[in-house]
């Protein structure tokens, strides 16, 4: 399960229980690199709900489908998998 993640912010933008434009902002930071290209051009957003928060990449435009809370969506855009290993290689 994700850690609820605190964002400070005092604007009156309200999306469910993060504040709008600023806390997507701050929350964008803690993004790693696009899986695909490696872009750094990567956010996160929403559509309406407190519970439909997508990452997208602006490079390769690349997107989770929108069904997540914002600490959801975070973890599972940060999780990467070990590289398979190339032939004649072992991995370990």
């Amino acid at each position: 399960m994700a850690k609820k993640l605190n964002i400070d912010c005092s604007c009156d933008d309200s999306v469910g229980y993060i504040c709008g434009p600023h806390s997507k902002e701050k929350l964008s930071q803690q993004l790693l690199p696009c899986p695909f290209c490696g872009s750094t051009n990567v956010k996160l957003d929403n559509l309406v709900d407190a519970d439909d928060f997508f990452v997208s990449c602006g490079n390769c435009e690349i997107q989770q489908i929108a069904n997540y809370s914002p600490e959801t969506a975070i973890a599972r855009w940060n999780r990467r998998n070990a590289a398979a290993p190339q032939k004649g290689e072992t991995n370990g």
